[in-house]
C-alpha cells in the first residue's frame, strides 16, 4: 500500500459522471419537496442538478478571505490568540513558561516545583520529588512536600510515619499560613 493510503471510504464511489448528476438532483428535489429553502441554497441545488462547477470567487470574496487569513497569527508567546500568560494545565498539573529554568520541558516547568524552589532558595534536583497534599492544581506552599527521591515518596504514600525528617527537603505542613 502506498504511504498515506487510508483505504476506501465506505459509500464513496469516486468520480461521478455528468449523467449521474441529473439522477442525484432528482433525488434531492424529491427529498426537499414542500420545504422552504433560501435563495442561496436553491442556487447551490441548481448547480448540483445541472452538474456545473461552482462559480469562481468574486474579487470581494477573495479580499475578505485574505483579511481573515491576516488576522490569524501563527506565533508563539503573547502574540498568539490563545495565549494564557504562560500558564497551561496538563493532567491536573499547572505548567508555567520558564525557558531559562534548568529543568524546563519545551519551555515549561511544573508550578509546584517553582513554588518549592522559592521556599528553599535553590533549584530542585531531578531526583527530588514534590508531593501534593491535596489537589494537583493546589500549589500553595502549605499543600506541598518535597522528598529526597521517589522511593521515599512511595514509602510516604504507604506509611507517612515511616519517613524520617532527614528524608524530607520541604514540609508545607509545618507552615503557619
Amino acid at each position: 500500500m502506498p504511504k498515506g493510503f487510508k483505504g476506501f471510504q465506505k459509500g464513496h464511489k469516486g468520480f461521478i459522471p455528468r449523467e449521474r448528476y441529473k439522477e442525484i438532483g432528482k433525488k434531492i428535489s424529491q427529498s426537499l419537496t414542500g420545504k422552504k429553502l433560501s435563495l442561496a441554497h436553491r442556487k447551490k441545488l441548481s448547480i448540483v442538478k445541472t452538474g456545473k462547477k461552482l462559480p469562481p470567487f468574486t474579487e470581494e470574496h477573495k479580499r475578505r478571505i485574505g483579511l481573515a487569513n491576516k488576522k490569524k497569527i501563527h506565533t508563539k508567546g503573547p502574540k498568539h490568540p490563545s495565549w494564557k500568560n504562560g500558564r497551561t494545565v496538563s493532567r491536573g498539573y499547572i505548567f508555567i513558561q520558564a525557558s531559562n529554568h534548568p529543568a524546563n520541558h519545551n519551555g515549561y516547568v511544573r508550578e509546584h516545583r517553582l513554588v518549592v524552589e522559592a521556599q528553599i532558595g535553590r533549584y530542585l534536583k531531578p531526583e527530588e520529588i514534590v508531593h501534593h497534599l491535596g489537589k494537583r492544581s493546589d500549589n500553595r506552599p502549605k499543600m506541598l512536600m518535597t522528598f529526597v527521591n521517589d522511593n521515599i515518596h512511595k514509602r510516604f504514600h504507604k506509611n507517612p510515619d515511616s519517613v524520617k525528617s532527614s528524608e524530607i527537603i520541604f514540609d508545607g505542613r509545618k507552615l503557619r499560613y
